[in-house]
Parts: structure tokens; sequence; C-alpha cells
């Protein structure tokens, strides 16, 4: 933890408790917050339920953060770069996929003509 997100509460409870009462306050503002980072409404959504997720796992080990909200929102937005790093690697490596699919499936031609084989042209 950073020396700002000390620990309030490190009773188990008292960080699912706090989970459900942070998200009761502050999930549409994080959801609304996401919406406005990405650009794309469902995935907001799914990554504040992933930053809920992670905090019902985290602040009953390691305690309720001071800034709760903004600690759901961070995690949210790392999961947002990550998922966009994500697809952007995806896209490259099915960019290469096709474009090599694509080599391998033309059919060679010479001077407009198709050919058999890939000879050279000399015309």
């Amino acid at each position: 933890m950073a020396g700002g997100d000390r620990p309030a509460v490190s009773h188990p409870d008292g960080g699912r408790q706090a989970v459900a009462a942070v998200w009761r306050i502050e999930s549409a503002r994080i959801v609304s917050t996401l919406a406005r980072f990405t650009g794309d409404f469902a995935l907001a959504e799914d990554l504040a339920q992933e930053s809920l997720a992670e905090a019902l796992v985290a602040w009953p080990r390691d305690g309720v953060p001071r800034n709760p909200a903004g600690w759901l929102l961070t995690v949210g937005r790392r999961r947002a770069v990550d998922s966009f790093r994500r697809r952007s690697a995806l896209d490259e490596r099915y960019a290469i996929r096709e474009g090599l699919r694509g080599a391998l499936h033309r059919t060679p031609t010479c001077c407009g003509i198709r050919t058999a084989s890939m000879t050279t042209c000399w015309r």
C-alpha cells in the first residue's frame, strides 16, 4: 500500500461491510466515470464489477483504504487500460495471422494473368 492508502479498517467483516457501503453510495459515480474513461457503458459496468470483486478480496485482507471510491476507480481504470492493451495485442496478432494467411492463399499472377507456379514474370 502507498503511504496515503493506509488501512482504516482491518477487521474482515468491516472490510466486507465497507465494500457494501461504498458500493451503495458510489456505484453510480464509479460506473459513470469509467464510462467516460472508456467510452463504453457496458465495459464500464464490467470494470466496476471487477473492481468491486477485487475489493471484496483485498479489503478484508489488507484493510479498507482511506479513499475507497478512489481505490475502486483506480482499479477500474487500470483494468480498462489492461483491456485496451490486450485488445490491441490481439488485433495485431490477428492482422499478422491474416496477412500470412492471405499471402499463403493468394494465387500468383503474372501481368494480371493467374499462373500455376510462382515464376518470375519476364514481360
